[in-house]
């Protein structure tokens, strides 16, 4: 489910701005975003108890769609 959601971006993102460097951009953008900050949480995960960490990521993620509208 999450692939089909980033490959959508970009295509909604277009229609939207109606350009295509605008869409690349972002979808980089996400994808280094996502890679990076599976690294991070990875390893606080890895270092400790994954429920203080998982509670914190779903937190950030519930803000961000909140601030996002």
């Amino acid at each position: 489910m999450r692939a089909s959601r980033v490959a959508i971006f970009p295509v909604l993102l277009h229609q939207a701005t109606g350009s295509y460097a605008i869409a690349g951009l972002a979808a980089a953008a996400q994808s280094l975003a996502t890679g990076g900050g599976g690294i991070v949480v990875g390893h606080l995960a890895d270092r400790g108890n994954i429920r203080p960490v998982g509670v914190l990521m779903a937190a950030a993620n519930a803000t961000a769609v909140v601030g996002s509208r």
